[in-house]
């Protein structure tokens, strides 16, 4: 049976019966504007819907879905930077060993199809290849960024290679990489820019620009809240990622 709608007055009685405080006209303008699935139950829990974060006050939601708002803001672009850069290098390495400059030569020469499966192959292997050439075509094709939540690293459907790891705790001197936090997100888009040669002034200027965004929003929210959305070595971390650069 479907819920019963309800008013913009009537999800914000919901969120009061709930132990969320929230009135006037400013909260209920908030509330409209993020919306009461994305800005309310998208944001009460951090990671997993196991973890709800303990709000008491609407601005603390506010604040939070501010908060990934200006990290999306923040990461865009030099996301887009890198991923345009890389995409660009791989592309230009695999057309140098196809010997073409046409993308369906790639998919034709360099992927296994059904067509160019080698000889013998099983018809069921066959099958399996032009599914899989496929699927890439597809993902090459529809990699967009979205509008999923972001500062509790819920996008993380993988975990990252040892080597990966392994590599940044080399080259940064940091105690641990795990990709369990914004930050080290932070890290490996500092560490890529780095390798891309952007300059060292753009980076520094990016990483205070997050550290003063973290900051902002850890003082807009009460501390049982930050104390599960900030991770406490944030500031020591960005400290020896500042010294790498």
């Amino acid at each position: 049976m479907n819920a019963t709608f309800k008013s913009t007055d009537a999800l914000m009685q919901h969120l009061r019966d709930h132990g969320i405080a929230i009135s006037g006209d400013t909260q209920k303008q908030q509330l409209i504007n993020t919306g009461y699935f994305h800005g309310y139950k998208g944001y009460r829990f951090f990671e997993t819907s196991f973890n709800k974060l303990p709000f008491t006050s609407y601005n603390e939601i506010n604040a939070t879905v501010q908060y990934d708002t200006k990290l999306k803001s923040l990461l865009y672009g030099k996301m887009m930077f890198i991923e345009t850069a890389l995409k660009n290098i791989a592309l230009n390495t695999i057309m140098a060993e196809t010997g073409s400059s046409s993308v369906y030569d790639m998919y034709d020469k360099v992927v296994s199809s059904y067509k160019n499966a080698p000889a013998g192959t099983r018809e069921d292997l066959k099958k399996k290849y032009q599914n899989d050439k496929l699927n890439l075509q597809g993902s090459i094709q529809n990699v967009i960024a979205h509008n999923d939540v972001v500062y509790d690293t819920r996008f993380r459907k993988m975990d990252a290679s040892k080597p990966m790891k392994q590599c940044l705790i080399f080259e940064t001197g940091l105690p641990y990489i795990n990709f369990k936090t914004i930050g080290d997100y932070i890290i490996l888009i500092c560490y890529f820019l780095n390798l891309l040669k952007v300059s060292k002034t753009e980076i520094k200027e990016f990483i205070p620009e997050f550290e003063n965004t973290t900051k902002e929003y850890k003082n807009s929210v009460g501390t049982e809240v930050s104390a599960i959305t900030i991770h406490p070595d944030l500031s020591s971390r960005m400290t020896i990622l500042k010294e790498f650069i």
